[in-house]
């Protein structure tokens, strides 16, 4: 119920948002570069791009705690820990971008990645291939 009731609310939020976030379930892999933007502090995790836009996208990921570090380490120097998404789009393309941590949380229904991460773009965005994706007309 009370997962239910956030799904309704994260609604509500994301129908204000200025560039609309478009369903995707992507499967993807991400990692943790540390603040020179090259050296990767962890090893790549599976995750799945459950939506996204021009300006970000929503990850659920396995967890958290990776290693020895730990996402929410991105909240509180976003700008020293990025996020570097391995997207794989629906005919085998593969993106990449690069992004800052904005927001986490966890999904108590979802079983086998239950975590959100909010990530939003740095840079150039999205790469061009991958805004394709967002043109496309739902289904």
């Amino acid at each position: 119920m009370i997962a239910a009731t956030l799904r309704k609310v994260i609604n509500l939020v994301s129908d204000r948002r200025q560039v609309p976030r478009r369903e995707a379930q992507l499967s993807a892999r991400f990692v943790v570069l540390a603040p020179d933007g090259q050296t990767e502090l962890v090893e790549p995790r599976p995750s799945r791009v459950l939506n996204l836009s021009s300006e970000g996208c929503c990850l659920a990921v396995a967890s958290l705690h990776l290693d020895r570090f730990h996402l929410n380490r991105c909240l509180e120097s976003p700008e020293d820990y990025t996020l570097l998404v391995i997207m794989q789009g629906p005919d085998g393309q593969v993106w990449r971008a690069q992004g800052l941590v904005r927001w986490t949380n966890r999904e108590v229904s979802a079983a086998d990645l239950p975590f959100r991460v909010g990530v939003e773009w740095l840079g150039q965005g999205l790469p061009e291939g991958c805004q394709t994706l967002l043109r496309r007309p739902k289904v």
